[in-house]
């Protein structure tokens, strides 16, 4: 569902000034609308990134990756989840290997389910939630277990501040007796303080591999399940609402209690958000009815926001990249595969290796 494709065509910047509304002094609504035409726009890269750079991961005879799900960048160093393999990947800033998470299995230093996972910025320690046997396994970027403490909730996705704590995430409305919303645990997961709460009246909230965004070391990104669509900010003390999506969509009542449905028979009649990305400066995310995509994208230095058709890539002009994550100021994309060495004529050369990344340094 992460696909964000890059295309060679360039347009003038935020032609849509009235997107947004005032929520109050410090937060914005904005509209978007499914049921009418809207004006979408091309953003030149340039304008919102200082530059581009590309990272060969490399490639050994135990770390040939699957699939990149997931990327954290966090003190110089990836982290990559490759979800069909249940393995995270460590590679230093410059693509060079360093180790892997690759402990799956029933004893006691091992995960059955690799659900969800995050990187505490404080020391590098690497969290991984095994949603099968319910509980929280901590390792070093050694892969020593540091810890490990029983999660008594359905939990769908996790972030660690740098101080111990948890945030556990899951916006599922059918879960019997368990915890639902967003809520706060300590280092040794009892439960402090609920953020989020959903009521039985709750009727949608999509199921997708990665809901936080982490904008800065002690503070990360939330979008809201569908029936709220908040867009929340939260810290290891604080939860603010900056930004608010009014999706002119009423999730239909017959989805109330119903967890077996056709996506295709309500086509249009719902919708998720996907590609959350958040960075000091900018705020972007997809909304989609499985019809159609909105992207809505907003310049916080300038108050300016618009529909994006497109990233125009007037830096370096290469394309075809597919988004798979943020992590504080990047956005991190796979590149096709391409030797560093590009030939005379700027052709892709084909390679059999680990993927390359492709980083967006975005404008501060």
């Amino acid at each position: 569902m992460k696909n964000f494709c890059l295309f060679l065509i360039v347009l003038g910047f935020f032609s849509c000034n009235k997107f947004s509304r005032e929520i109050n002094s410090e937060g914005k609504v904005f509209d978007v609308s499914f049921n009418k035409e809207v004006n979408s726009v091309i953003v030149e890269l340039s304008s919102i990134a200082d530059s581009i750079s590309y990272v060969q991961l490399e490639l050994t005879e135990d770390n040939l990756i699957g699939e990149i799900s997931d990327v954290e960048f966090v003190n110089n160093t990836f982290y990559i989840l490759d979800q069909l393999q249940q393995v995270v990947f460590i590679f230093d800033r410059d693509g060079k290997y360093i180790n892997k998470i690759a402990k799956r299995g029933q004893g006691p230093e091992e995960y059955v389910m690799l659900s969800a996972f995050d990187i505490n910025p404080f020391d590098g320690s690497i969290h991984i939630l095994d949603s099968y046997r319910k509980r929280m396994i901590v390792y070093s970027k050694q892969g020593a277990m540091l810890k490990t403490f029983s999660v008594k909730d359905f939990v769908r996705d996790i972030t660690v501040f740098p101080n111990g704590s948890y945030l556990f995430y899951t916006p599922d409305y059918n879960l019997g007796n368990y915890r639902r919303g967003l809520w706060r645990v300590d280092s040794k997961g009892k439960f402090l303080e609920q953020l989020i709460s959903i009521d039985d009246s709750f009727r949608f909230g999509s199921l997708l591999p990665k809901y936080f965004c982490r904008i800065k070391e002690d503070l990360v990104g939330l979008p809201g399940g569908e029936d709220f669509d908040n867009i929340y900010r939260v810290t290891e003390k604080s939860i603010e609402i900056p930004f608010r999506l009014d999706v002119d969509i009423q999730i239909p009542a017959d989805l109330l209690k119903n967890n077996d449905f056709d996506w295709e028979d309500f086509a249009g009649r719902i919708y998720d958000k996907v590609n959350y990305a958040e960075t000091d400066s900018y705020f972007m995310i997809t909304v989609n009815n499985l019809k159609t995509l909105r992207i809505v994208f907003y310049d916080k230095n300038n108050s300016k926001g618009c529909y994006l058709k497109d990233l125009s890539n007037d830096i370096d002009h290469f394309t075809g990249g597919r988004f798979v994550g943020a992590s504080y100021n990047k956005w991190i994309f796979t590149a096709p595969y391409f030797s560093k060495d590009r030939k005379e004529d700027d052709s892709i050369v084909v390679n059999e290796t680990n993927p390359v990344l492709q980083i967006f340094h975005m404008k501060r």
